[in-house]
């Protein structure tokens, strides 16, 4: 009785908001995983718990939040077992050893039975304050996939450009443009979640993942933040096997019209080249163009092409060859 009377003064007190969604839904976790982030967890953790008491009184949902801690060797896991003495709606697992950004994520979503699953990062760059405007938003619109895209990035000049190359070149081989720019800061409901979790976890790329599921998607923008504290865990090699995983969630056929597209440039370049040739020995026969530079230089090129090709396909083939043997992706540990 006193749910479904704090239920109608919210929907009086929220016009735009769907009624039929206020009433249905009840509960929302939220998803974050962790990585030798000790010098900034306990503010972003007095911070969430802010944002997620204001929430709670504002759309009137329960709350849980679910940490993966990734395998971290800081203080990161004892940081969270003391927060967790004080705070019930904390809920710890942790990896035998660091396994991975996305694995941490899945491992977190495939813990949460919530109407509403929010993912984001613990180093403060995912504001928590932009999650009343993910709840607005879905309260408004009934998308069941809503995603922060960043205004600015706060990122080192690197990681900045190469970010930006990342999300053009995925965008190329064939994910929508609203994948431009978009992290793990997302909303999605009880069944993307799910359908998310069925498919083959050797994938780990949600970002690119969730644009396959044929679902309308909302985007909201917000200004990602600077770390609260320390300095990013994501490598160069752990951003290279971001970037190998973002290729394998493309449709097959659009890699395939890929290389269709590069083989009709390079016949292009090679008749051109011909015809330019045989122009210049009709018109001037005592021409004489080195073939053995000319023919280095062509075997050589068409070498290049042909050798990262096969090794793109032998990637594509041991992923697939992992996705039928389902591997587990992640191993957690026991906790008290």
């Amino acid at each position: 009785m006193c749910l479904n009377l704090k239920k109608t003064i919210l929907i009086n007190s929220k016009k735009t908001f769907n009624e039929k969604l206020v009433k249905n839904i009840n509960t929302c976790s939220i998803c974050i995983p962790i990585f030798n982030e000790e010098e900034c967890l306990e503010e972003f953790l007095k911070n969430l718990f802010l944002q997620i008491d204001f929430c709670s009184k504002e759309f009137n949902l329960i709350f849980d939040v679910i940490a993966v801690d990734d395998g971290s060797n800081d203080s990161s896991l004892e940081i969270l077992q003391t927060y967790c003495k004080n705070e019930k709606r904390l809920a710890i697992y942790s990896f035998e050893k660091n396994t991975g950004h996305q694995a941490a994520i899945i491992c977190a979503m495939s813990h949460s039975e919530s109407d509403l699953i929010i993912t984001m990062d613990s180093d403060g760059q995912d504001p928590p304050e932009s999650i009343s405007k993910f709840l607005n938003t879905y309260f408004e619109t009934g998308k069941e996939i809503i995603i922060a895209k960043r205004q600015k990035r706060k990122d080192g000049l690197i990681k900045k450009y190469t970010a930006w190359l990342f999300y053009r070149l995925i965008i190329i081989l064939g994910l929508p443009a609203e994948s431009k720019d978009a992290g793990d800061f997302r909303l999605i409901t009880k069944r993307v979640n799910k359908m998310l979790l069925a498919q083959p976890k050797s994938l780990q790329y949600i970002r690119g993942q969730i644009f396959m599921l044929k679902i309308d998607i909302e985007i909201i923008e917000i200004n990602r933040k600077e770390r609260i504290a320390g300095r990013t865990k994501y490598s160069l090699s752990k951003m290279i096997r971001l970037a190998i995983s973002s290729a394998f969630v493309i449709d097959p056929f659009k890699v395939a019209q890929l290389y269709l597209g590069i083989s009709l440039i390079f016949s292009f370049l090679s008749l051109l080249c011909g015809t330019v040739f045989f122009v210049l020995k009709i018109l001037k026969p005592t021409y004489y163009a080195s073939g053995i530079t000319t023919l280095a230089l062509l075997i050589l090129v068409l070498f290049t092409i042909i050798i990262s090709m096969i090794a793109f396909q032998s990637l594509y083939i041991s992923l697939l060859f992992r996705s039928l043997r389902n591997e587990p992706i992640y191993l957690e540990r026991k906790l008290d």
